[in-house]
């Protein structure tokens, strides 16, 4: 990645907090949002919660996928599950204060190297890095 990569989303919404909308990035147009039903919203699309945790599952999930190639370090499967948990910060502002995230590696000829390359890809995600919340991983290869 140059530095002169970026990333370009737009979103778009009528009035009304009951109002699903779309947002678009550069591959994926028409996301249905929503206002999720823990805010009072009706829930019916993705919220920014949603995206927000699964950009930073996808993201350990994709540089990992990376790593793996680069390393040739076959498997079969990668998955993930995370929970996202808001709170409040010292000042009591609302964030995003945690998230438990658990990679799954089926298939892995190499079961040590596999659970580095998921450890490194952990540490390594640009996503990940680039956030506050607090983060827990677990790892499960078979």
């Amino acid at each position: 990645m140059s530095s002169n990569d970026s990333f370009h989303v737009t979103s778009s919404s009528a009035s009304g907090m009951n109002t699903t909308w779309t947002a678009d990035c550069d591959d994926v147009k028409n996301i249905t949002m929503a206002i999720p039903p823990h805010f009072a919203g009706p829930g019916g699309g993705a919220s920014p919660e949603d995206l927000y945790a699964l950009a930073l599952l996808n993201c350990l999930i994709a540089t990992f996928k990376v790593f793996a190639e680069k390393s040739n370090l076959p498997f079969e499967q990668i998955s993930g599950e995370a929970t996202l948990t808001p709170g409040k910060d010292a000042t009591g502002k609302m964030i995003m204060k945690s998230i438990a995230m658990s990679i799954k590696v089926v298939g892995s000829t190499d079961k040590e190297k596999c659970q580095k390359l998921v450890e490194k890809a952990s540490a390594s995600c640009m996503i990940i890095n680039s956030v506050n919340t607090e983060k827990s991983l677990t790892i499960e290869i078979v």
